[in-house]
């Protein structure tokens, strides 16, 4: 799949390729070509990688023709690859050929400065558009968040924040029900491990479930938030016994 989506392939390379298919690193060339989680690549695939921004060759998988590409490659990992090397995890060869100009972006909790643009985007990108904005206070509240999630979390809370906020302008208390909701237990909670690790999940996620209805009580909303379908909600709500609050 890596290869056929990254490098291309022809027809009839294997059972359902009935046409030909451009791949991501041909479709690039002349610009850029963006790779996230580069740490998550199989050892089999990095060889395959290494090869490609070596001789700025692609094959499609099927094909003896080789493509010539020119493209940026741009990658993006929040691990430490010089460690992955160490494990075994991660081809020393790649690292060194991926390294070539380094950004270290720190944790968002360390530019706190940029959430108030970060923010400003995201809800102006809501779909559908709620035409929601963020009030001086709110984005002081927001600051003073750790942010373990970094700027995905922050995405995720102005999406709740679109849903859960009764006003065109998003209040500190509107950000402190968020916020305060994310925590669903206090590092002293006593785990009874013999209940099981099954049991103890199934606790778990009723106790999601029943924070995001308690936030916002609109299934479809709530559905969203928590990045499940409405159907799959309302199997938990039942399976779980969930008392939905009107």
């Amino acid at each position: 799949m890596f290869e056929s989506e990254v490098f291309g392939h022809v027809k009839g390379a294997f059972t359902g390729a009935d046409q030909n298919k451009m791949g991501l690193a041909e479709a690039a060339n002349g610009g850029d070509l963006f790779l996230d989680e580069i740490e998550a690549l199989p050892l089999s695939l990095q060889a395959k990688l290494l090869r490609f921004l070596e001789n700025g060759e692609v094959r499609r998988v099927g094909s003896k023709e080789a493509i010539k590409v020119n493209a940026r490659v741009i990658v993006a990992t929040n691990k430490n690859l010089e460690l992955m090397v160490k494990e075994g995890k991660f081809r020393e060869d790649l690292m060194w050929r991926l390294n070539g100009k380094k950004l270290l972006l720190p944790p968002l909790r360390s530019r706190t400065d940029d959430i108030k643009e970060l923010t400003k985007y995201f809800l102006e990108n809501e779909k559908p558009r709620r035409n929601k904005i963020l009030s001086d206070e709110a984005i002081d509240q927001l600051k003073k968040y750790d942010w373990p999630g970094n700027v995905r979390e922050l995405k995720r809370v102005c999406e709740q924040l679109c849903f859960s906020s009764p006003l065109p302008i998003i209040r500190p208390e509107d950000v402190d029900t968020i916020i305060k909701g994310k925590v669903l237990s206090s590092p002293n909670d006593v785990i009874d491990l013999s209940l099981g690790l099954t049991t103890l999940m199934n606790q778990y996620e009723k106790k999601v479930i029943e924070k995001a209805l308690e936030i916002d009580r609109d299934i479809d909303s709530a559905a969203k938030v928590l990045g499940i379908s409405r159907s799959s909600l309302y199997k938990k709500i039942s399976d779980y016994s969930i008392e939905v609050k009107k």
